[in-house]
């Protein structure tokens, strides 16, 4: 499926309009410079690190050309495509900690421009958006799923309905931020389950703040085919790239 447009935009302008009222009332202040009136000041914003199309075609990672990278050649993935709208640094890290950590939630219709022309200029197939889940500790100490926020707000302006309830985690998994790559897949193997009646035969598009190794999402992808999903791709604000010499993933710290 390929995107050119918001579909239930009055939704969205009355969304908006909401949280500028709010806003007026109760100035908030630029989550990287702390400019008082903007959730993130226009100057603020045009500094983040977005992606060009020179990436990997599967998953989504910066290269110096439009191809495949070598980890994905030789690799059969349950995810058929990852793309993230940009670099988990600066400003879109900012954005990312204060709309999980700081209950910013005003902060999700930003993303939406960039998030759209990713979706724009890849040729996904989804019917369906599923969002990561929280754990139940994590679900109860936050009150919300910050994806679940801004997958919401993707969904009316895509018209496309959000399952919140498609995947399940069944147990609290480890900090992932100390593991490695294998240890990271280990951690989180078996740790959800999939609601099948819901998503037997349905084309999904999994959502995420950030991907570092790839391994959550791989293991939700793997948990969706198991309970009949067809086709299955992913969709995350950011990427934390794994840097020379570390095997441990970025400057992303997991929580969740």
């Amino acid at each position: 499926m390929q995107i050119v447009q918001y579909k239930n935009t009055n939704w969205l302008k009355a969304y908006s309009l909401a949280w500028k009222f709010l806003d007026l009332v109760y100035p908030p202040e630029c989550v990287h410079c702390g400019k008082i009136g903007f959730r993130c000041c226009p100057v603020c914003w045009e500094q983040r690190s977005l992606y060009d199309q020179k990436i990997c075609q599967i998953c989504g990672k910066p290269l110096g050309q439009n191809s495949v990278c070598a980890d994905c050649l030789p690799a059969s993935s349950p995810l058929e495509k990852v793309r993230s709208a940009g670099e988990y640094d600066g400003v879109l890290r900012d954005f990312i900690l204060s709309l999980k950590y700081q209950r910013n939630i005003g902060l999700a219709e930003l993303i939406l421009p960039d998030l759209m022309h990713v979706l724009t200029n890849t040729c996904f197939q989804f019917e369906l958006l599923i969002p990561v889940p929280l754990n139940k500790f994590r679900q109860r100490e936050r009150g919300y799923n910050q994806v679940t926020t801004w997958g919401k707000l993707l969904s009316n302006g895509l018209d496309i309905p959000i399952l919140s309830t498609g995947l399940k985690r069944e147990r609290n998994t480890a900090s992932q931020v100390t593991l490695s790559v294998e240890e990271r897949l280990e951690n989180v193997c078996d740790a959800f389950s999939a609601n099948s009646e819901m998503i037997a035969g349905k084309n999904i598009l999994l959502l995420d703040d950030v991907i570092t190794t790839g391994a959550t999402l791989t293991e939700c992808a793997r948990t969706l085919k198991q309970a009949g999903a067809k086709h299955i791709s992913a969709l995350t604000i950011a990427r934390s790239s794994i840097k020379k010499g570390n095997d441990k993933g970025g400057m992303y710290v997991e929580k969740s």
